[in-house]
């Protein structure tokens, strides 16, 4: 199976939200991560967002449980694994040039901001350059 560009080990399994184009092309997908489940090492041309939406998600650059977001900005590379499985929020291929910085946001302790509207609320994640992400909740 190959999974955005990337020859995927058998135990990997993805489902695309939305997309553009092939498999190296934008898109939003969940990704299930079965038991010690590795990657090899590939890059992320245009970054990629992941949430982390059960279990533990590791890299070279940490362990990230549930809860955890994670932006890899343009041009960076990882080896991801998962010892117990995990299940993530993945959007690839859709980040700017002016996006440089990885950054990791724990959202169990982030505070949530009041939206534009009353029965809104936001919790920011990530604001580089041209682009933000965030969650929003409304009533």
């Amino acid at each position: 199976m190959t999974y955005h560009g990337c020859k995927a080990p058998n135990p990997v399994f993805g489902g695309t939200c939305s997309g553009m184009g092939d498999e190296v092309a934008k898109a939003t997908s969940v990704v299930r991560y079965e038991l010690n489940t590795r990657f090899a090492r590939h890059h992320h041309e245009l970054g990629e967002e992941i949430l982390v939406l059960d279990d533990i998600f590791i890299d070279e650059e940490g362990d990230y449980p549930a809860g955890t977001y994670i932006m890899n900005p343009p041009g960076s590379s990882h080896s991801p694994f998962s010892e117990s499985g995990c299940t993530l929020f993945v959007k690839l291929c859709h980040l700017g040039a002016d996006q440089q910085w990885r950054e990791v946001v724990d959202t169990k302790t982030v505070e949530w901001l009041q939206g534009l509207v009353p029965a809104l609320t936001v919790m920011p994640l990530m604001r580089q350059g041209s682009g933000s992400t965030s969650v929003s909740v409304g009533a």
